[in-house]
Formats: structure tokens, sequence, C-alpha cells
């Protein structure tokens, strides 16, 4: 399939080499009679895309991010329902090198902000979605060398900065990294959806109990969270 979608036994069948000239996902998967289907293979191409950030791809069937009336998930456009989607995220830094591949579920997170065209994305690694292992990749290298896994993290479209500079939460984070207050690490990134540019976001910790865990060294099934 070339459109997001978990290939099935409809899906056309591949009998040989076949071009791409623009930027898009394909995705793989073997199917023999009387056996179980293969696992899914995904991979994202890129054409001319010029970005000096690194690079967040999300590959999905389209409906179950959005509302296409094929009765999926819509979990972007429903973004009130609670829908978790199936995704498969690949991640490449800023020389274009491919450092993670792995699924995920997705769910559009924030306060007022959720409203705006471009939303915040949440990603967990958990194995009901398919993914093998938490990533093993220190996204947030810059304020936290230290940290190298992560079961969750988030995009977010810079919240009230979202039409202006982009920048002031993140200066306001910067300047807490050096205090005692908890402070999240931060990485500018460029997202892709199924192969088309879904803009600038920033890469962001989510503080919850595996945030604890990562920078405190807690047990995150002893954590409570007040909120």
């Amino acid at each position: 399939t070339t459109d997001g979608s978990t290939p099935d036994v409809t899906s056309p069948n591949y009998t040989g080499p076949f071009s791409m000239n623009s930027t898009g996902v394909v995705r793989a998967r073997s199917f023999e009679p009387g056996k179980l289907a293969g696992p899914t293979a995904s991979a994202t191409y890129f054409f001319d895309e010029e970005t000096k950030l690194p690079v967040h791809s999300i590959t999905a069937k389209p409906g179950d991010l959005f509302d296409d009336g094929s009765g999926g998930l819509a979990a972007y456009d429903n973004y009130n329902s609670g829908n978790r989607a199936p995704v498969h995220l690949e991640y490449f830094d800023k020389n274009k090198n491919l450092v993670f591949s792995e699924n995920a579920s997705m769910r559009p997170v924030g306060g007022y902000s959720i409203d705006f065209d471009q939303k915040n994305m949440q990603f967990s690694f958990d194995e009901d979605y398919g993914a093998r292992d938490e990533v093993q990749y220190p996204i947030f290298a810059r304020d936290k060398p230290g940290i190298t896994q992560y079961r969750e993290f988030r995009v977010r479209n810079m919240d009230d900065d979202w039409s202006s500079t982009r920048i002031r939460d993140v200066v306001a984070n910067q300047l807490t990294l050096p205090t005692h207050c908890a402070s999240t690490g931060y990485q500018h990134m460029t997202v892709f959806i199924n192969g088309e540019y879904w803009g600038h976001y920033g890469g962001r910790e989510v503080t919850n109990e595996y945030y604890i865990r990562d920078n405190h060294g807690a047990d995150p099934d002893e954590v409570d969270e007040i909120v």
C-alpha cells in the first residue's frame, strides 16, 4: 500500500519494482494461504524535502487519523473522542539518518490549542499497538543527554505561540533547566503524515510516571501523579 494503510489480502500484489517520484510511504506484508499474515514493513521515502531539522514521519491508515467517511477511528479530526490511532513512526536525525522505526499509538492532546488545525500529538510505545520496545534513542539529547530511552513523547504545536514566534515556550523551558524545577527536554522537528508535510513542531517529554522514572530513577508503578 502507498496510502498508509496496513496491507491485507485485497491490497495490490507486489509483482516487481515500481517507481516513486515524490515523498510518500510504502507498507508491505506477506501472505500465504493457511498461515498467519506476516508483520508489516513500513518506510517513508523523501524527495527534495529541504529541512535542517530532525524529521518525524507518521504512517497510519488515513481513516484512523482523519474523518474520511471510511468509518475509521478518525482520532486526529475527532480529537475529543479519546480514540488512539495505531501508527508507525520513523525518526531521522538532522543528518537524515534513520535512528528508530517503531509502532505506537497516537492521540491528540492539549487544552484550547487542540482545536488548532495543526494539533499536538502524543505517542506511546505500547505493545498493545505493536511496539516491540520503548524507543532506544536520546530524542532530547541536547537538553538531557543522559536519557536514552522513552516510553512516550509528544510533538507540540507551540500552543498560544502557534501563529507567532513559536519559541516562547521553548525559551521559558530552557531557562528552567539549570534550576530545581521540573523541566522537559525539547527538540524542534519537522513532521510528516503519510508522506505529507505537516509542519514544524516542538518534540517534548511527557510529564508522567515515566518522566519521573527517566529523570529521577523512580519505579513508575510507585508514582502517584496529582494534576
